[in-house]
């Protein structure tokens, strides 16, 4: 089945052709009872892995409100635990229109389809990476 087909046929909505995620829930309901996720004004939109370069940690989801593919990479990968993707998984996508690597499109979070979002706290971290290492040596016996 082709991205496409799994995604759903466009709908015309407000004269304007939207995915089907924007106006219906994963259930296939309609309207204001629909599920729906949305987070700093962004609204959350189903997408499919097209690749995933798990050594490199970063990969391109496909969605029709992204044409061409989205660029993703880990840190916006909002699961517990080691945060990775894989090809064909669905998922939840919040994006914005950005140059990255060739593509024009952005995500700034995502998230398997089925689970709720977790919001990582980076307040305490200052973008720079930390480690220590402490050597002990034994006492010289002689």
């Amino acid at each position: 089945m082709t991205t496409a087909a799994r995604l759903g046929r466009l709908e015309n909505v407000g004269g304007r052709d939207v995915g089907p995620s924007r106006t219906r829930s994963p259930s296939g309901a309609a309207g204001p009872d629909a599920a729906q996720h949305w987070h700093d004004g962004l609204m959350a939109v189903t997408a499919v892995v097209r690749e995933w370069d798990e050594p490199e940690g970063w990969g391109v989801l496909d969605a029709p409100e992204t044409p061409g593919g989205c660029w993703a990479h880990w840190s916006s990968i909002a699961v517990d635990g080691f945060r990775s993707l894989a090809p064909d998984q669905d998922v939840q996508l919040e994006w914005e229109p950005a140059e990255q690597d060739g593509y024009s499109y952005r995500a700034l979070r995502t998230w398997p389809v089925g689970v709720d979002p977790v919001d990582h706290d980076l307040s305490e971290q200052d973008g720079a990476c930390s480690s220590t290492l402490t050597i002990r040596f034994d006492d010289d016996p002689s």
